[in-house]
């Protein structure tokens, strides 16, 4: 049966098979189908190798777990098999290499070969060492057919070259992540969709880059830069607004960034600072909570303008507000009113203050209001859906004394049948079970079990490391108060 079928339809059941599956090789793994295949009998073997290019052309290299200079030389061979094999196809390639000497020689002559194929990348995620990222300019003039990279290196590294110079005309996405402070990236970026850029510290020159980008990337889609913790470098405003119209989605941790920009059609904004309480460096605590504080203002502030520009000539676009890490302003609320279309709000807080409870208070406050104007009555935000707090607190146990009936009268103001009419996603989650909720009563407990019936998802808990819930507050003051 197996010898009657024509190569042809084989081809297209394995083929069927990649297009079904999130498929990616891993070279190293005996159990991957394309080696499965390939070992069945002689005639599969034949079909896999010569006229089935995809089943070899998105494959991964993991080096860091080579312990043992046999599995290094089979590693290498594997490489140049499946490289081989891959015909004209365009690859999607996932590497990650480590220091020459230090665990694997063969990481550098494995890198080369990759290299050897640049023409045909489509979309690569490489972790490179400091050694490995020079050989990167080489190659700049024959990368016509990549589409999508992300460049990954040691944060703690000194020197660390990124250099593209030479037109990709496909080049639509890119993301760095753990690169070090004073690193050297120079890339074109006049067709990306996307920018991300994750790293310790941010200095001057890559300020510049982020606001070059900004500037010149006029198709630009989502743009995300994300530092740890503060340096002295104070990033400065932009002297103009830059004009980022086509930009939906910005993830910054900079206030500068959110005070440089005009997004009139911006749906998600999301905002991650580094708590500096969290250094255990810190040599004076006052200074930095006064540093923090500053910065919170500074960007509540930009954010509030940010939001405001675009509605002198239309409605926000704004449906998503992220804010991680940048406290609760007594703005928050102003800046909340702006934002008419707003569906999804998520606040994350690593330290809780007793005045985010009257802030939260006023959230409460301002979503059972209606609001009236020339076209009638409505709802203060009538689009949103789903409101999430975390605090993760890092001052010792937190009490939460916001949670109390008003929290239910708002679910129950909000609920519609109508999906995207309805409140239908509230989740509160602290990090320790001896949190204290004094105002959450046994009958508003059991006031939000009844929400939660009627199809609105009401959590207010303590969640492991996947999200699964540990403690569920509402279920246990409903039963046990």
């Amino acid at each position: 049966m197996m010898k009657s079928t024509p190569p042809e339809i084989w081809r297209e059941i394995f083929q069927w098979f990649t297009k079904h599956q999130d498929y990616i090789l891993h070279v190293g793994s005996t159990m991957e189908p394309a080696f499965v295949i390939s070992q069945t009998c002689c005639q599969w073997r034949e079909i896999a190798t010569e006229i089935c290019p995809f089943l070899w052309s998105s494959f991964s290299v993991s080096l860091p777990c080579i312990k043992y200079p046999e599995e290094e030389r089979n590693v290498t061979y594997v490489v140049d098999a499946v490289l081989a094999r891959t015909g004209e196809e365009n690859l999607q390639i996932e590497f990650s290499g480590v220091d020459i000497g230090i665990y694997c020689p063969a990481s550098l002559q494995i890198f080369k070969r990759i290299l050897s194929y640049a023409c045909r990348w489509e979309s690569v995620a490489f972790y490179l060492p400091p050694n490995h990222s020079h050989l990167l300019e080489a190659k700049q003039s024959v990368l016509r057919n990549l589409h999508k990279a992300r460049v990954s290196a040691d944060p703690f590294s000194t020197y660390f070259p990124f250099r593209i110079s030479g037109d990709c005309p496909c080049l639509e996405q890119i993301a760095f992540e753990g690169l070090p402070c004073h690193v050297e990236i120079l890339l074109p970026f006049h067709h990306l969709t996307t920018f991300r850029d994750e790293r310790m510290e941010l200095d001057l020159f890559v300020y510049e880059l982020y606001l070059h980008i900004l500037r010149n990337a006029t198709a630009l889609d989502t743009f995300a830069t994300i530092h740890g913790k503060t340096s002295d470098f104070d990033p400065p405003t932009a002297n103009q607004r830059i004009n980022c119209n086509t930009l939906r989605s910005l993830t910054t941790s900079s206030g500068p960034i959110l005070g440089s920009v005009v997004t009139p059609n911006l749906q998600k904004i999301q905002v991650e600072f580094y708590d500096p309480e969290t250094d255990t460096e810190s040599s004076c605590i006052e200074e930095v909570d006064h540093e923090y504080g500053a910065r919170i203002e500074q960007t509540i502030n930009a954010i509030q303008v940010l939001v405001a520009i675009p509605k002198l000539t239309t409605s926000s676009h704004l449906t998503e507000i992220h804010l991680s890490d940048v406290g609760l302003h007594a703005q928050l609320t102003t800046l909340l009113q702006s934002t008419i279309y707003l569906k999804t709000l998520t606040v994350e807080l690593s330290r809780w203050t007793p005045v985010y409870d009257r802030i939260l208070q006023q959230l409460l406050s301002l979503l059972n209001r209606v609001s009236v104007n020339a076209n009638g009555s409505s709802l203060v935000l009538p689009e949103l859906q789903s409101l999430t707090l975390d605090v993760f607190d890092t001052n010792g146990v937190a009490t939460l004394n916001w949670v109390d009936i008003s929290l239910p009268d708002v679910l129950d103001m909000r609920w519609s049948k109508i999906t995207n009419r309805s409140l239908r996603n509230v989740h509160i989650e602290v990090a320790s079970s001896k949190t204290s909720f004094p105002n959450l009563m046994q009958a508003i407990a059991r006031r939000l079990l009844k929400c939660r019936r009627r199809g609105q998802k009401v959590d207010i808990c303590v969640a492991d490391e996947v999200g699964a819930i540990v403690v569920d507050f509402v279920q246990d003051i409903a039963v046990h108060s």
